[in-house]
């Protein structure tokens, strides 16, 4: 039995879930979402997943004056 090493593969869906092989380089989509509150992307800590969709969440972002609103914006 051959054996794979899978590493998640950022693909152009966002929010869901793709993997490669490390040792061929093939990759797949697992028809999955990533679990709620999984970064969307590497390069933006305030966008995140959110039942398949991507997010920018205004409570983790926060404004100039500090405060932070409880609320979200779908990309």
């Amino acid at each position: 039995m051959d054996q794979y090493h899978l590493v998640v593969f950022a693909a152009n869906k966002r929010c869901h879930l793709y993997c490669q092989s490390k040792e061929s380089g093939d990759a797949a989509y697992l028809k999955q979402l990533v679990h709620d509150g999984t970064r969307c992307s590497y390069k933006d800590a305030y966008s995140v997943c959110v039942r398949g969709e991507c997010v920018v969440s205004r409570h983790l972002q926060g404004d100039a004056s500090g405060s932070t609103p409880n609320a979200a914006v779908t990309l």
